[in-house]
């Protein structure tokens, strides 16, 4: 009989986020064990970056905010896909970024920014119509960036500051890439998974940024990551 095979085998490196998280259950730390295969998905040169960016964020967003109202992260995903386009779909899709920005703007040492849900709203209300997955994701992202739902201060047009702009493109394409992935984890592993999303964005952060320059570039860059999701 052969003997099993762990997390640090070539196998285990195919695996999706959600499959390790999945097998982590409920006793969630940054170990080795589960950083490892997660890890594989960036040059070897980040890894040591990616680890601690997932620590770093393991250790502030608990102090945050408090998570969405439960079947909101399902719904949110549905609008996003563009299978459930209805205004309560919307409402849930604003609450889960909103939560998500907070998030991300809180683990950043520096370039804080927040959002508007009114904008936010707003930007998301028309967009996609007739579209759906990644490119439908796609334009929702590049409309909440248009509209500027994301600002200093909420509720304003206040320009970001470089840092901050660039943070929170971040933030909108790792709230996206997790929301595009299978709802299939316990809703405590799932915000979770959010985390390690967030890490991965930052850890690949000038290839993501880079495909903000059109939707087809950044439906793309979504389609390609959100496999390994």
């Amino acid at each position: 009989m052969m003997p099993p095979r762990s997390l640090s085998s070539g196998f285990a490196l195919k695996r999706p986020l959600r499959d390790v998280l999945r097998g982590m259950g409920f006793a969630w730390e940054a170990t080795e064990e589960i950083l490892d295969p997660v890890a594989s998905l960036v040059p070897s040169s980040l890894r040591d970056g990616f680890k601690a960016t997932v620590e770093g964020i393991d250790r502030v967003a608990d102090q945050v905010n408090q998570p969405p109202p439960p079947g909101d992260v399902p719904r949110a995903a549905a609008f996003l896909k563009g299978s459930d386009v209805s205004e309560e779909g919307a409402d849930a899709f604003v609450r889960v970024w909103a939560f998500a920005a907070d998030q991300a703007s809180a683990v950043m040492e520096q370039g804080h920014f927040m959002v508007s849900e009114t904008l936010a709203g707003a930007a998301v209300a028309r967009t996609g119509q007739g579209l759906t997955d990644h490119v439908r994701a796609a334009e929702i992202l590049l409309s909440l960036r248009r509209l500027h739902s994301v600002t200093s201060i909420p509720r304003t047009l206040i320009t970001l500051s470089p840092e901050a702009a660039r943070n929170a493109d971040l933030a909108l394409f790792a709230t996206g890439l997790w929301l595009l992935a299978e709802r299939e984890l316990e809703p405590e592993v799932d915000l979770r998974l959010f985390r390690l999303v967030l890490a991965l964005t930052r850890t690949l952060q000038d290839k993501i940024l880079a495909a903000f320059e059109d939707a087809g570039k950044l439906a793309s860059e979504l389609a390609d990551l959100e496999q390994h999701i």
